[in-house]
């Protein structure tokens, strides 16, 4: 699997486009902007896209999607929660400027869903609200990546004090991922630098209540 990242948008948005090696067609996560700058992109890598994937819907997320679907009509996959905020322009913030968008994805994901697109390359849908209330990240298995939006950050995690925002959701959210995907895994945010499970189980903030809950864990197991 291979991967390219691009800083688009308004606030500087990491912007990838994901594809199986040797394959002609690719996903774009995040299409945050410069519609134009993801076209030409394309065309230097020589791929097509098969699929638009959306870790939440704020506006530095999604403001390419309506022109990159004038000329790529291909679905667009986010997570069944995310649905009040991408048709909301006011919950996913575009309300505020001069042209507010209202979308609805092609495929509704559920927590635990497993897509495998016709290039072959297949990925797993987790629901990590707290940042919004359908906030997603996508695991590709075959490159052991975490496409991880808002949610984890290098050494840091995503806003909760957004409409749709949730402090406790996002706590539950983080630790699942620091115990439930290998360490190994590298992890791919919105925005910043990237980083992998093994760093964040160390560095993040929440991992002291990552610590609690594992001495607690082992507190429970019979001696």
């Amino acid at each position: 699997m291979k991967v390219v990242r691009m800083v688009l948008g308004p606030i500087g948005t990491n912007v990838y486009i994901a594809w199986k090696e040797d394959a002609k067609t690719c996903v774009i996560i995040d299409p945050a902007g410069d519609a134009d700058r993801i076209r030409e992109k394309l065309a230097e890598l020589d791929l097509a896209p098969e699929a638009i994937l959306l870790t939440h819907g704020h506006y530095d997320h999604i403001l390419a999607v309506p022109e990159l679907m004038v000329t790529c009509v291909v679905p667009v996959f986010a997570m069944e929660a995310e649905r009040e905020t991408l048709e909301d322009p006011q919950r996913n913030l575009t309300g505020r400027g001069r042209h507010p968008l209202s979308l609805a994805a092609d495929r509704w994901l559920a927590d635990g869903e497993t897509v495998t697109l016709p290039s072959g390359l297949s990925f797993t849908a987790l629901h990590t609200p707290g940042h919004t209330p359908g906030s997603g990240c996508f695991y590709f298995p075959e490159g052991n990546v975490l496409f991880a939006g808002d949610t984890l950050f290098e050494a840091s995690y995503g806003r909760t004090d957004l409409p749709g925002g949730s402090g406790g959701q996002m706590l539950r959210s983080l630790l699942r991922l620091l115990t439930e995907l290998p360490e190994e895994t590298v992890v791919l945010p919105g925005h910043g630098e990237d980083t992998s499970i093994r760093a964040e189980r160390r560095q993040n903030p929440v991992a002291p209540y990552l610590r609690a809950m594992e001495k607690e864990n082992d507190a429970d197991k019979p001696v």
